[in-house]
């Protein structure tokens, strides 16, 4: 794990469990695409534009 991604999960073990949950769907949902690297600050943006973070 990066060093990135590890702050990254430190700073979500703050949010509530149903938000620690959302973003946990969408770490998944990159992960599993077949282009992940492809367009994934595009997508958290978008995702978090939604969400009002």
């Amino acid at each position: 794990m990066t060093k990135l991604l590890d702050k990254a999960i430190e700073a979500v073990r703050g949010l509530t469990p149903e938000e620690q949950d959302e973003i946990a769907e969408v770490i998944l949902a990159m992960a599993a695409s077949d282009d992940a690297a492809a367009g994934t600050k595009e997508e958290a943006g978008d995702y978090s534009q939604i969400r009002g973070w």
